[in-house]
């Protein structure tokens, strides 16, 4: 169901794993991370890098080059509450020889967004529960992921954000078609977003992974994404 004002479903205390530190880094995604804390703040959320009072999950899935949809999974007045922003955005033209990559996606415009409240179609305790056993609490660090992808790819990228009461962790997600290593990890963030998919009713650019023991989704209908009936016609906007 979609359209809702929101979830008041009370259901029992969590225990969840500790947020893994990642203490990796890439100056590659320094700029990326700057720029995720300013789209964050335009969109009038508050920043998670400082945790926060129970335990939260966000997604960032691009839908299509200038579309994101932002999902966010929180639990708010004793209750777990599921919200969806429609990004729509664009950067301006960018002379890539000035290899000023902070600045360019800080220049981000954002053209207009949508928000909805949502309510999980197989009940949100369930959904909780099966969001749980993903344990993205415990991913692998940051550059052991980067690793296990080729660098020869050329697709969409996710980013997924998670806080606890103290640590933070952000993984940003490129999808890749060969993994070269961390095959369980890659498999199971599949399997996640299929789940997500499903069970929230949303859009995004699908990861397809290739390797010998792909799951057989044929039996899975995969419609093309219509972005002006996204944005016009979805019920609950």
């Amino acid at each position: 169901m979609t359209g809702l004002i929101g979830c008041k479903e009370h259901i029992r205390q969590r225990t969840f794993l500790p947020v893994l530190s990642d203490t990796s880094t890439n100056k590659r995604n320094e700029g990326f991370d700057i720029a995720l804390k300013d789209l964050t703040q335009r969109l009038h959320v508050p920043l998670l890098n400082n945790g926060v009072d129970s335990f939260e999950y966000r997604f960032w899935f691009a839908v299509d080059y200038n579309l994101m949809n932002f999902i966010r999974i929180y639990y708010d007045n004793s209750s777990w509450k599921i919200s969806e922003i429609l990004v729509w955005s664009h950067i301006p033209p960018y002379e890539f020889n000035k290899h000023d990559t902070i600045n360019h996606l800080l220049e981000t415009v954002i053209d207009s967004t949508k928000t909805r409240f949502l309510l999980p179609v197989n009940g949100m305790e369930d959904f909780i529960d099966s969001l749980q056993s993903y344990k993205l609490e415990q991913a692998p660090p940051s550059l052991m992921i980067e690793n296990s992808i080729p660098l020869a790819m050329d697709g969409f990228s996710h980013t997924i954000e998670i806080a606890g009461k103290s640590n933070y962790r952000r993984i940003i997600y490129n999808c890749p078609a060969h993994p070269i290593g961390l095959h369980k990890f890659h498999e199971s963030i599949k399997q996640l977003f299929y789940f997500l998919e499903g069970d929230l009713n949303i859009k995004f650019a699908f990861c397809r992974l290739i390797s010998d023991n792909d799951v057989d989704t044929s039996s899975i209908e995969r419609l093309p994404i219509d972005l002006a009936k996204l944005r016009d016609s979805q019920p609950g906007y």
